[in-house]
C-alpha cells in the first residue's frame, strides 16, 4: 500500500530576505480573511468547525496561519486543521487537513494521537499508562532474572 503525504503549504513558500515583524494586512483583517477561508474549506469538504484555536504570523514566510479543531481532527486536545494565507493581501496559500486527504497524513495523525494519548479520553490514558508501566516492569524483571542466571553458581 502506498501512503502519500500532503506537503504543508508553507514548505513550498520561499523564505523572505527582509521579513516584516507584523503582517502587512494587519492582524484583524488577516484573522477575518483566514476565518473566511477556513469556513469555505469546511463547506467544501463537509467539515464541522469545533473551535478556532490559534492565529499566528510567520515573518520569514510572510504567512498567516489559522489553526482550528474540526471534524477532520483526531486529537481531542488541540486542532491540527490549518489554513495558510499571504500576509500582504490575505490570499489563500493553502491548507492542511490531518485526515481525509492523504493516507500518509491520516496514518501519522492517528499514530501520533495514540502515542500522546490524545484520543479516547481518560479510559484510554489509564490503559496506556498501565500498559506502559507493565512494559517497564517486565523489562526490569527480565534483566534481573538474566543477571541472576549469568552469575556463576557456587556448586563446584
Amino acid at each position: 500500500m502506498f501512503l502519500s503525504f500532503q506537503e504543508k503549504p508553507l514548505d513550498t513558500v520561499p523564505a523572505r530576505a527582509n521579513p516584516s515583524q507584523q503582517p502587512q494586512i494587519g492582524w484583524e483583517p488577516g484573522y477575518h480573511a483566514a476565518r473566511r477561508h477556513l469556513e469555505a474549506l469546511a463547506k467544501d469538504r463537509d467539515l464541522t468547525i469545533h473551535a478556532l484555536e490559534r492565529f499566528a504570523y510567520t515573518p520569514h514566510k510572510n504567512a498567516l496561519k489559522l489553526m482550528a479543531r474540526t471534524s477532520s481532527d483526531v486529537n481531542e486536545r488541540f486542532g491540527e486543521t490549518w489554513v495558510y494565507l499571504e500576509a500582504t493581501d490575505g490570499a489563500l496559500l493553502g491548507h492542511y487537513l490531518p485526515t481525509g486527504e492523504a493516507a500518509g497524513n491520516t496514518v501519522t495523525t492517528w499514530l501520533t494521537s495514540l502515542h500522546i494519548a490524545a484520543v479516547g479520553g481518560i479510559a484510554y490514558r489509564v490503559v496506556a499508562t498501565v500498559l506502559g508501566l507493565a512494559v517497564i516492569v517486565l523489562s526490569v524483571t527480565g534483566v534481573m532474572v538474566w543477571w541472576r542466571k549469568r552469575k556463576p553458581s557456587s556448586r563446584s
